[in-house]
């Protein structure tokens, strides 16, 4: 299992969604629904949803109440297209 998660853990955008993979944790997120995005460095992580392998990485609010930390390896990348779908999001350093 921590090889499959170890080998196996990605984003990608299609559209307007946000597809994650880590091992068997899988799941999308409608990029329209991010309210706040929150750079986030350290071990310890405030959310419970967490498909990232690094200690460096972003937390995604989105919806009303859901959150979840990943860790692109591109972060100016990823939030440039994430801004593109969605110029509504909040970025917090």
């Amino acid at each position: 299992m921590i090889i499959w998660i170890l080998l196996d853990t990605k984003y990608n955008i299609n559209e307007d969604i946000l597809y994650y993979y880590s091992g068997p944790f899988r799941g999308e997120i409608n990029i329209n629904s991010i309210r706040k995005i929150e750079h986030h460095s350290g071990l310890i992580v405030p959310v419970t949803n967490k498909p990232a392998l690094d200690t460096k990485g972003l937390i995604l609010y989105y919806n009303s109440f859901d959150d979840i930390y990943i860790s692109p390896k591109e972060v100016n990348v990823f939030l440039e297209e994430l801004l593109k779908i969605n110029q509504n999001i909040t970025v917090v350093n």
